[in-house]
């Protein structure tokens, strides 16, 4: 015996299922067997498909607007953890410079700027910064930076 025809078996025997008001049924059928026509399936599988798909934009509607919750809270976090970092200034050294470019050819882009400085500690530290500032800078360049957490202030080059 198929799993399909178990399965028919089963609903055959289950007296308690009663079909929704307005599905044909055979004459003397038990309650359980229902007439499935054309029109029929195709209302069944409509009305599964106006069940399914509400649940799926809300299902999305829920990750989308949880995900915007999730990276403003992250960001207020950040912002708030970098007020309370006092304001700092080493002695470092440009390692390495990076650029991040996002968006789409037909539509805005943008880029943002990174710089990587190592600390005299050997530590390293890799801050966001402006792009006017990122041109003025270069791999091997010395001097003080300015820094509160992860924002950056300043670099002044040392002279000489």
């Amino acid at each position: 015996m198929s799993l399909l025809q178990w399965s028919v078996k089963k609903v055959k025997n289950v007296r308690s299922l009663s079909p929704p008001s307005g599905v044909p049924r055979r004459i003397g059928a038990p309650p359980g067997e229902l007439i499935l026509g054309a029109y029929n399936t195709l209302t069944y599988i409509a009305m599964d498909i106006f069940t399914i798909v509400p649940i799926f934009i809300g299902l999305v509607f829920i990750i989308v607007v949880g995900t915007i919750l999730f990276r403003v809270g992250k960001g207020l976090a950040e912002w708030a953890n970098n007020n309370s970092m006092p304001v700092q200034s080493e002695h470092v050294r440009i390692v390495a410079k990076r650029s991040e470019t996002s968006g789409h050819s037909e539509g805005p882009v943008s880029t943002r700027y990174y710089v990587t400085f190592e600390l005299l500690s050997g530590d390293r530290r890799e801050l966001s910064i402006h792009g006017k500032e990122y041109g003025m800078l270069s791999e091997g360049d010395e001097g003080t930076l300015t820094y509160q957490g992860t924002r950056y202030h300043g670099f002044e080059r040392d002279r000489g």
